[in-house]
């Protein structure tokens, strides 16, 4: 549930969470979000949004575009800090425990919540075997059956395994746009993060990688939490909050 505060940008955010699982199904809450304020600067970008994420399910957050989605995905984990003059105020705590608190590691919690960009940004000089096993020897892992077993386990999770077993010395950047896309799917999982992060990850494709991709999420849910910004209302069947049926079918928005 999305808690708005009576600014612009935030009643365009309203009603933009749902989460995609077997209805009347509850799990546990993997992150919660309380008061989240976003700044650039002196740019107020988010006015307190509180949000509550399951585990195990894809929670999608939709708007119109520079009502502050991205900005909120960011401060999930961490990622929104690294802007020069960004800052943020409230909490988001993962399992209970806040992850802005002074002993939090940064790098570590960007590790447990990865994140998939809206554009495809696979590493250019590096193979497409290298930029799966980028994360792994970033954590001192240079075992070499290791790395084959969780590039191949990764990329068979990003549906990719088919398509480029035969061709992992190839640059990341030969493969198509929508492959990319999985690449840097598969990148993000093989360090095993408990909850993704993707930022319109189809926006740029074609509707056939558009519909992989969204196959794939609704896959992947089963193994990790899965928050998505989207502008895809089709993925939204069955709103449990009447704001964002009223957003999708244009009564609002």
């Amino acid at each position: 549930m999305v808690d708005l505060t009576g600014t612009v940008r935030s009643r365009a955010f309203a009603g933009a969470l749902e989460r995609s699982g077997p209805v009347g199904e509850a799990t546990p809450e993997r992150i919660r979000a309380v008061g989240l304020h976003a700044y650039f600067g002196r740019t107020h970008a988010v006015r307190g949004v509180s949000l509550g994420v399951q585990t195990n399910r894809i929670t999608a957050i939709i708007g119109p575009s520079g009502c502050g989605k991205s900005t909120v995905l960011r401060c999930l984990n961490r990622m929104h800090e690294l802007v020069p003059g960004a800052r943020m105020e409230g909490q988001v705590l993962l399992d209970n425990e806040d992850i802005y608190a002074g002993e939090m590691d940064p790098v570590m919690i960007r590790r447990r919540v990865g994140m998939v960009f809206q554009r495809a940004t696979p590493f250019p000089t590096m193979s497409i075997y290298d930029n799966v096993a980028a994360g792994l020897r970033l954590n001192g892992v240079r075992d070499r059956r290791t790395l084959d077993d969780v590039v191949e386990h990764s990329l068979r999770q990003a549906a990719l395994w088919d398509e480029v077993k035969d061709v992992l010395g190839r640059p990341g950047t030969s493969l198509s746009g929508g492959q990319q896309q999985r690449l840097c799917i598969a990148r993000a999982l093989a360090v095993q993060p408990e909850v993704l992060l993707m930022d319109e990850p189809a926006s740029a494709l074609d509707p056939a990688s558009t519909l992989k991709i969204e196959g794939l999420a609704r896959i992947l849910r089963d193994q990790l939490t899965i928050v998505l910004v989207t502008h895809n209302a089709d993925l939204f069947t069955r709103p449990r909050d009447p704001r964002t049926e009223d957003y999708i079918t244009g009564r609002f928005g």
